[in-house]
């Protein structure tokens, strides 16, 4: 019989189904064990839970060939209006928070940590919050201030101001001048809205789904986000940022029960679960296609002969069914 090499062996190591101690219907650290799946062709498992006190969800994919650990919270936030709520809270709720009361701890981790990845990000129907690190330490206290970011956040009336709009003089000197209004997502949408490709794609979702949530702009229209109010801003975290209305998705070789263990301590103390309605209802679909011409704003000087452009766009069906979202990527690619 010919011998193994080492690499040969490394190489069956890593793809190994690995095990863990429990199996569905389990209790650990407060959390219900839902589901087991091996996952052989990565070398994981997966372990889905749910935390009985707060009913926070979690899926973690233990891989112990790799060091490199991730955890996310995912929050469900489809937006109510073109008003940007949630895009400002995403960038509200890691400006300080009950345990950790600095001006920007985001700022502070990027230059503290050791993290490999640290960011946030807002999409059409929900706010992700995701951070890695190889180093086990360093990932216990990013998402340690992570969690107390999403459940504890400083939103005051001062935050909505910064970070959604407010007033301000065009000459900071001069308080006879004009007043414009400015603010971190007001700028930054300011900006999408002038870029082409963007407005078409924003354009593009607002026509096609006229009757859904995702018809609305999560990053938040210029006009319409001068009308946010601090009531609702507030209300619209409280309503939406509770640990039964997201995922928490960790991957890593930290074996699940420790993570389990970290999140209970973190999760056992927030209120019971409120009555939370995020369902994302389906768009209708129409009896006939539909066509919509949009302005769109160019230089000055620009010719305009040449500044047309056509989309065709197709509603083509669930986006969780994981086979059609996969026949539609291989279609395009097909295509184009």
């Amino acid at each position: 019989m010919k011998k193994r090499t080492k690499k040969q062996k490394k190489a069956e190591s890593i793809i190994s189904t690995p095990c863990v101690p429990f199996k569905p219907g389990d209790q650990c650290s407060g959390f219900a064990i839902e589901k087991i799946s091996p996952l052989p062709s990565l070398g994981c498992v997966a372990v889905q839970a749910k935390h009985e006190h707060s009913k926070a969800r979690v899926l973690h994919i233990y891989a112990p060939h790799d060091r490199e650990n991730c955890f996310a919270v995912a929050f469900r936030t489809p937006p109510p209006d073109d008003s940007g709520v949630a895009h400002i809270l995403e960038h509200a709720v890691l400006g300080g928070s009950r345990k950790y009361p600095v001006k920007d701890p985001f700022m502070e981790m990027l230059k503290m940590s050791m993290a490999t990845f640290l960011n946030a990000m807002t999409y059409p129907d929900k706010t992700v919050y995701p951070v890695a690190s190889n180093v086990i330490k360093d990932y216990f206290n990013l998402v340690e201030v992570y969690c107390d970011a999403v459940l504890n956040p400083r939103i005051s009336p001062m935050t909505l101001k910064q970070e959604g709009h407010h007033l301000a003089f065009v000459d900071p000197e001069n308080m006879k001048s004009p007043l414009i209004t400015k603010g971190i997502d007001y700028n930054e949408m300011k900006g999408a809205y002038s870029d082409f490709d963007s407005l078409i794609e924003r354009k593009a979702m607002r026509a096609l789904f006229p009757q859904s949530p995702y018809g609305n702009d999560s990053g938040g229209d210029p006009p319409h986000i001068r009308q946010l109010s601090y009531e609702e801003f507030v209300a619209f975290f409280r309503h939406f940022y509770h640990p039964a209305n997201a995922w928490f998705f960790l991957y890593g070789d930290i074996p699940t029960a420790c993570q389990l263990k970290f999140l209970d301590a973190r999760l056992r103390a927030v209120p019971e679960p409120p009555s939370i309605r995020s369902e994302l209802p389906m768009q209708p679909t129409w009896e006939a296609p539909r066509e919509e011409e949009i302005d769109y704003p160019v230089d000055p000087g620009d010719d305009l002969d040449a500044k047309h452009a056509v989309t065709v766009n197709w509603l083509v069906g669930d986006v969780t069914d994981p086979v059609v979202d996969l026949a539609m990527e291989v279609i395009d690619r097909l295509l184009l």
